[in-house]
């Protein structure tokens, strides 16, 4: 179970079309449209200096890896901003082990934070239970809702 380069549109293009993006991504994409800006979509987001990522995750029906979310990853004041979009058929545990590996090899490149909506504090304070990242504060109406940091400390 590792991370990838967003390469691999035809993944994109799945969870596209199984509403894994929820809005995020507008409807009326056919596949050649939808391949053509994929990578310049994900690229975007994750600005000059980032990057984007596929996490795979184990799928015990194909008993192999498969893609199991994207995440964009942008780079700011040295430090790496990591944010998912989960595909619709991850597993809890896909998310967990996947998001496990991810930190792992990122937090040797550079510090991370997390700004983590209220709904996913859970799934974070799960992460900082493997002593992969801490919670710092809430911050209080951030662009309208409350928002939770959560830091990783580069590890050598």
């Amino acid at each position: 179970m590792l991370y990838r380069d967003v390469d691999d549109a035809m993944w994109l293009h799945a969870a596209y079309e199984m509403k894994s993006f929820g809005g995020f991504i507008p409807d009326g994409y056919d596949q050649e449209t939808f391949d053509d800006g994929a990578k310049q979509l994900f690229g975007g987001l994750a600005g000059a200096e980032g990057c984007a990522y596929i996490l795979e995750g184990y799928h015990s029906q194909k008993e192999k890896c498969v893609p199991v979310g994207v995440v964009v990853v942008r780079i700011f004041e040295e430090a790496i901003w990591p944010h998912v979009h989960w595909f619709s058929w991850a597993t809890p545990r896909n998310k967990i082990e996947a998001s496990v590996i991810f930190l792992q090899e990122m937090k040797k490149d550079a510090p991370i934070m997390i700004l983590a909506e209220e709904n996913s504090v859970r799934f974070f304070s799960h992460m900082a239970r493997y002593g992969l990242l801490s919670k710092s504060k809430k911050l209080h109406k951030f662009n309208g809702e409350n928002r939770y940091l959560y830091y990783g400390k580069r590890k050598e």
